[in-house]
């Protein structure tokens, strides 16, 4: 009887001591080069949304509020319509561009006013809109935009 007894307490510290093991491996378990590698992407990933956001937050917008009278003294006028074709009025010339591409190259050749008006349809997606604001901001001279929603007709 004595040594089951012994054989119990040395099994129960035997389990006691595999317990303490997986514990101590669970805590600091070898981290292999493929779960850094992806944690380094996930990082970086993470520093890319984060730097987007941040400028999209910088996106200069001037701030109007509803009701406000529009500036369409000698501003352009940009319409994008949820089909994704864009209408642009500069001055007195009109262009009528199919995708945000054409309306990059259209940007760079144009001299732009100091405000743009941009007039969006409701159902445009918000990734469009940033899209033709970012291709305005390409440009070396400043221009002040707002933002209006297309009445319904």
């Amino acid at each position: 009887m004595k040594v089951f007894k012994y054989l119990v307490a040395l099994a129960d510290i035997s389990v006691g001591f595999l317990g303490l093991f997986f514990i101590i491996f669970a805590v600091t378990r070898p981290v292999t080069p493929e779960v850094m590698q992806q944690n380094r992407a996930l990082d970086k990933k993470v520093r890319e949304l984060q730097n987007h956001l941040q400028s999209l937050q910088n996106i200069e917008l001037s701030r109007t509020g509803s009701g406000t009278i529009l500036q369409r003294k000698n501003a352009a006028e940009i319409i994008i319509l949820t089909n994704g074709n864009i209408n642009v009025k500069v001055g007195s010339r009109k262009q009528n561009l199919d995708n945000a591409a054409q309306f990059a190259t259209f940007a760079q050749k144009q001299k732009w006013p100091q405000h743009a008006i941009l007039y969006i349809e409701r159902t445009v997606p918000f990734a469009q809109v940033t899209e033709v604001i970012d291709h305005l901001r390409q440009k070396d001279q400043k221009i002040q935009v707002q933002i209006a929603t297309l009445r319904k007709k």
